[in-house]
């Protein structure tokens, strides 16, 4: 992760926030975990840690909805890190670089396979963004193990669907499987 922060192209002050932003991102996603012994990470825990810094004075723009859901381990930190880049692109060049943008993050289970279904819907952007990949679209487009993404720069502002199975494990005590809802 710092190799491919710290490139040739992007000043070293940059880097180094872009960097510490992953690394508290990662801390994060961790912190969720040992309150679980490693068990696995509630989502909208994951979401809550990683959209907090955000979410303060944006509440009527922000919202966050779906049922209980229960990421493995090793889905976890690789979700915090999309959710990291997908609110640092927002903050940037999307809906949360303006007042006037929205931010929805839904989530459900599909009936037909089974798959979690993640939808971050900006709206209320204007301009377009720059559709130039960095590693940071890396970490959203192929950085989640098993997941199918999809990124779409609508009129009214970026969607990113992200598909990808959760399998059905144990509980710890105050988790559920997320295949029982």
């Amino acid at each position: 992760m710092a190799r491919l922060t710290f490139t040739d192209n992007v000043p070293n002050s940059v880097a180094v926030a872009v960097f510490s932003g992953r690394l508290g991102a990662l801390a994060q996603a961790h912190e969720v975990l040992v309150h679980t012994d490693w068990s696995g990470a509630e989502l909208r825990d994951l979401i809550e840690k990683q959209l907090a810094p955000h979410t303060r004075g944006n509440e009527g723009r922000i919202i966050i909805e779906g049922p209980d859901a229960v990421l493995p381990p090793e889905l976890a930190t690789p979700f915090a890190l999309a959710l990291h880049e997908l609110a640092t692109n927002a903050i940037k060049y999307g809906a949360l670089s303006t007042p006037e943008g929205t931010l929805s993050l839904t989530w459900r289970f599909r009936k037909d396979d089974g798959q979690l279904e993640l939808v971050w819907r900006e709206g209320g952007v204007v301009g377009e963004r720059s559709n130039i990949p960095g590693f940071g679209s890396f970490l959203i487009d192929r950085g989640l193990p098993g997941a199918s993404v999809s990124r779409v720069f609508e009129r009214e502002g970026l969607v990113c669907t992200i598909k990808v199975k959760i399998p059905n494990r144990p509980a710890k005590p105050g988790l559920r499987p997320s295949t029982d809802r």
